[in-house]
């Protein structure tokens, strides 16, 4: 099952699990571009095995969730893995009151709210058949808080924190989670940025960073997922402090945003 599965990283994983045979349950917002994946992806898994269900994370309420747990009923102990994808960003980097109420709403939404509750309803049948993988998309922005986009920064530390309590909790019903802590990837989250909306070794394509990153599962629970944002990681955890981190924040992002430049 994978949230956020229409675009960006999502797809890129579903390509990957379709092209191993795997049946998929692909949740999106918008129900066009779910047929259009299911298009896709037919032509590697059988169509009956591949489940599309609609619903706006960004707008989701406890009814909401009531309804995709009644989606995959009977399903739910099917469900070996969980890919909790589904995320935002903010528009571009700015101080907290320059941010939009709206994108600041769905960080708690989407980013929290999102992978609390799909975890939710999917672990409950993990538990009983005492195995599965769970997935959560957190950042390397989460390593050290984040000034211009700390409400990203936190929500991704909040996804990291949760993830290692999960393990914890689970590990005696043979649940194993996995932590992502990739740095940029060129999709349109970071469409604010030519730089890094282009793809190259240092920020690749949601596709190239989905093939290496699906290699390590059963490998890693915590990855960057792509050797490149290893090596950042390697360097930021032993070369940076905050203060560097601040500094390169508020020049560094600043500089590489284009959105404005563009009006």
């Amino acid at each position: 099952m994978i949230t956020g599965a229409t675009d960006g990283i999502g797809l890129s994983y579903a390509r990957e699990f379709a092209r191993r045979g795997h049946s998929l349950i692909l949740l999106g917002r918008n129900q066009e571009k779910l047929d259009k994946v299911k298009r896709e992806l037919k032509k590697f898994v059988p169509e009956d095995r591949i489940v599309l269900i609609c619903a706006d994370l960004s707008t989701a309420t406890s009814e909401t969730y009531k309804e995709v747990a009644t989606q995959i009923k009977g399903m739910e102990r099917d469900i070996g893995i969980l890919f909790n994808n589904a995320g935002v960003m903010l528009p571009s980097p700015n101080r907290f009151l320059d941010q939009p109420e709206s994108s600041i709403w769905q960080h708690c939404t989407v980013n929290i709210a999102g992978v609390l509750m799909v975890t939710r309803c999917v672990l409950p049948g993990m538990c009983k058949r005492k195995k599965g993988l769970i997935i959560n998309m957190s950042s390397m922005a989460a390593m050290y808080p984040m000034p211009t986009m700390g409400v990203y920064s936190a929500s991704k530390k909040f996804v990291e924190s949760f993830s290692k309590s999960l393990e914890y909790e689970y590990k005696s019903y043979g649940i194993e989670v996995q932590t992502l802590i990739p740095s940029y990837i060129a999709t349109k989250m970071v469409g604010w940025s030519k730089v890094l909306s282009s793809a190259n070794v240092f920020t690749p394509s949601s596709d190239t960073f989905a093939k290496a990153a699906i290699s390590t599962i059963g490998r890693s629970s915590e990855t960057t997922g792509y050797w490149s944002h290893g090596l950042q990681h390697w360097y930021n955890s032993h070369f940076l402090n905050q203060t560097v981190w601040n500094w390169a924040c508020w020049f560094g992002l600043k500089s590489l945003d284009t959105s404005k430049r563009s009006r």
